[in-house]
């Protein structure tokens, strides 16, 4: 699986916050905006860093939990 490049800069996570909060018909509130846009951030740091670990062909997928 190729790997996919999450807001790059600023304007990126500027525009892919505008779009996810139009999608799912979000309110935020103007003074917020700062605070949520941190949080985009750090999980798109996140992201990023967990995209860099190499997990190789010794990874398999979790069993599926049916009760």
């Amino acid at each position: 699986m190729g790997k996919q490049v999450i807001a790059e800069d600023a304007a990126t996570l500027d525009q892919l916050l505008s779009t996810t909060i139009a999608v799912f018909g979000l309110t935020v509130e103007p003074e917020w905006r700062e605070e949520v846009r941190y949080f985009a951030g750090a999980i798109v740091a996140s992201a990023k860093l967990l995209q860099t670990a190499d997990l190789g062909d010794r990874a398999e997928p979790a069993t599926v939990y049916l009760p």
